[in-house]
């Protein structure tokens, strides 16, 4: 490979690791605080948060195939997907600024500020999220470049992610001095513009180099028919997201109410940053096991990781040994489906001619990802005000049981239901005799 070749290749992966970064650093945020800042500085229920984050995201997830749709139909002299970035990068920030500003309106419309404010910032995600996956099957047709790809789009995600979730608290008790609620929006502004200028920046470099139709929504839809590991990838996805997000949400009232010690929170989202290593050594990984295989092996270590922080009572070493490996099993989960859904893409086109990378990167992806959202905060809500969860107070046996319950049992059960499709997935997809070669390695 000459000069030029080689730094093209770094200055793509760089530039498609930033799209992740630059989403990952305002999704993380929104995941990780918005039930705790909406119970706990904005004044509303643990129901009611529950149920506004259900509603929105459930809303969202609904319109996901309209994204996947508008992008399979779009044809710009940038490319397919490529616009997108430049187009939501600034909707995204400032209404992810307006959900953590409380101006001050009360009685019915502080709740349906909250909705609007939290429909919107989600809308723009979902459609940056598509375009990020739908790229990659545009980026190159080549299987070893792909995963390239994608294993600097997951590592520029957790740096995003899991850089923010570190600095976050900090931050929040920094610039809030004293008042959290100002915290917060302070910290979501700084965020924000973190977040534009990675979408901008991955805009400028990414090239767009497979030649690609305008496919209509009902068009597209024909690409599903027959493509049986492209659903039982989406059931994996949606059971693993539910519980990723219970667990994700749940994590300050754990450390804060069970441990005792909120002060771990910063220290733990540390600790997460290490699964960046599972990251790097995915493509090592994948030349040793299928990808299903792989994506078994991050479930499984999530599940373990849950156990031993169990199992550890109030311990934080055996809390920080656990989050350690359940960290690693998330980069592993995370990362396996926006690669995997990449063959569901060319199996599609094989079987139907059709290539709708849009529409099955937006089920696929980020109605996964937005429903499975929806969900575990949904049932975090409804669970912990079952169980008499009350805020900023000591917690009874009943409440305290509640949040292990959302923070323990129902992510494992949902990696272990997660578990179930793939071992099915790798049959379906070599049932097809005359799919590209690229397809059947590693499937």
């Amino acid at each position: 490979m000459n000069k030029s070749n080689e730094n093209a290749l770094i200055k793509g992966k760089v530039s498609y690791g930033l799209t992740d970064a630059g989403g990952n650093v305002l999704y993380s945020f929104i995941s990780m605080y918005i039930v705790y800042f909406y119970t706990d500085n904005f004044g509303l229920s643990a129901t009611a948060a529950g149920m506004m984050l259900f509603v929105t995201h459930t809303i969202d997830a609904v319109t996901a195939p309209l994204w996947g749709s508008l992008i399979d139909k779009t044809k710009t002299k940038w490319g397919q997907s490529r616009p997108y970035f430049l187009w939501l990068a600034i909707p995204f920030s400032f209404f992810t600024v307006m959900a953590f500003w409380d101006i001050g309106i009360t009685g019915i419309g502080r709740i349906v500020y909250s909705y609007v404010m939290l429909l919107v910032l989600l809308l723009c995600y979902s459609g940056l999220q598509t375009a990020i996956t739908a790229i990659l099957s545009n980026l190159t047709n080549h299987p070893d470049g792909r995963i390239q790809l994608n294993t600097a789009r997951m590592i520029g995600g957790n740096i995003g992610g899991y850089g923010i979730m570190i600095a976050a608290m900090p931050l929040v008790l920094l610039l809030g001095q004293g008042n959290e609620k100002d915290g917060f929006l302070y910290t979501a502004i700084i965020c924000a513009i973190i977040s534009a200028f990675c979408f901008f920046t991955a805009f400028i470099n990414l090239k767009e180099t497979t030649k690609t139709e305008s496919v209509s929504f009902l068009k597209g839809f024909k690409a599903l028919k027959g493509n049986i590991p492209w659903i039982l990838l989406v059931i994996t996805n949606l059971l693993f997201w539910v519980g990723f997000n219970m667990r994700n949400a749940t994590l300050m009232y754990y450390l804060s109410y069970n441990m005792d010690n909120k002060e771990f929170v910063a220290s733990a989202n540390f600790l997460m940053m290490t699964s960046i290593i599972a990251t790097i050594f995915l493509p090592v990984i994948l030349k040793f096991v299928s990808k299903p295989k792989a994506l078994c092996i991050g479930l499984l270590l999530m599940i373990i990781g849950e156990l031993i922080i169990y199992l550890s009572g109030t311990s934080i070493i055996g809390f920080s040994a656990g989050w350690v490996l359940n960290s690693f099993g998330v980069s592993i989960a995370v990362a396996m489906p926006f690669l995997m859904l990449s063959d569901t893409v060319d199996f599609g086109y094989k079987k139907t001619g059709i290539r709708a990378a849009g529409l099955i990167s937006a089920v696929g992806a980020s109605f996964c990802i937005k429903f499975g959202s929806g969900l575990g905060n949904f049932f975090v809500g409804e669970i912990m005000t079952g169980y008499n969860y009350v805020p900023n107070v000591v917690q009874s046996t009943e409440s305290l049981y509640g949040i292990t319950l959302c923070f323990i049992w129902l992510p494992v059960m949902f990696c272990l239901l997660a578990l179930i499709p793939m071992f099915f997935y790798t049959k379906q997809l070599m049932g097809i005799k005359s799919a590209t070669p690229h397809i059947m390695e590693k499937a």
